[in-house]
């Protein structure tokens, strides 16, 4: 068996990170690489820049720990994540072939393109009119409509911000653990920015519930209500990135979205 003990799924990190990761091998035949009996160098791990559902390798390693940057030079709207895949083939036993066993973690950006849902509810996508860019916006909100994203762990997150349109008043985003019914992480007011061309930044603290969550981002008003705004993208903050108060999102906002970057932080 294969446990990434670092870092935990669904993990937020900012590109340009040093990440670090730790992985022990249990084989019952072999032993272990913390007891004995597998050596470290018998683990291969790979770290990947993940984009939509490929990976680009950044580094294969024989070992149960290191770091690695988080580099990346795909356009900032693309569907991009971090990955750490680990591997380790058995000695085999009499009778029984060697056996390949894996592991996965996978790592979220702080700031995420809200059109790379893992599943959504109601909503359509169309090309944004933001002019700090982002590609496309999620669309057509209407009451009690969602999307979600997984895996996700809050672990160090405190704040979530929403870059986003909104013509109208009194519409709230509410994130939710597990179900869109779930437990009650965050509810963030959508401000009217002046309408479904004119995109500002809101924000709201985020409570961690533990573990790695699928989570919902609930659009709500009034039964009945439509067009309640339109969502480029979904920003988290932790205490490490943000020694001089300023959020995610608008640290996005603010730098804009060229079309290429290398070390892109979102402080």
């Amino acid at each position: 068996m294969i446990t990434f003990t670092w870092p935990p799924d669904g993990a937020f990190f900012d590109w340009g990170d040093e990440l670090a990761w730790s992985v022990r091998v249990d084989d019952a035949e072999d032993g272990s690489t913390v007891s004995g009996g597998i050596a470290p160098g018998d683990v291969l791990v790979d770290a990947l820049l993940g984009h939509d559902t490929h990976g680009h390798g950044l580094g294969q390693f024989s070992d149960v720990s290191g770091t690695v940057l988080a580099t990346n030079d795909h356009d900032f709207a693309a569907d991009l994540y971090f990955a750490f895949r680990a591997a380790y083939e058995d000695r085999g036993a009499p009778g029984v072939g060697r056996v390949t066993g894996r592991g996965a973690v996978t790592l979220q950006p702080k700031c995420r393109q809200a059109e790379h849902y893992t599943a959504a509810s109601g909503i359509t996508i169309a090309a944004t009119s933001d002019p700090a860019g982002g590609g496309f916006d999620v669309a057509s909100i209407d009451h009690g409509d969602f999307v979600s994203f997984s895996p996700m762990n809050l672990l160090n997150i405190h704040e979530v911000g929403f870059r986003l349109a909104s013509a109208v008043n009194g519409a709230r985003i509410e994130v939710h653990a597990d179900a869109p019914g779930g437990p009650l992480l965050a509810t963030v007011p959508i401000p009217n920015t002046g309408g479904v061309a004119a995109y500002g930044d809101c924000s709201a603290p985020i409570v961690d519930p533990g573990g790695t969550r699928e989570l919902f981002f609930v659009f709500l008003r009034a039964a009945g209500d439509t067009a309640l705004c339109r969502v480029n993208w979904i920003c988290f903050s932790g205490p490490r990135r943000d020694e001089d108060g300023q959020t995610a999102a608008s640290r996005a906002s603010a730098r804009g979205t060229p079309g290429k970057y290398r070390d892109r932080r979102v402080r």
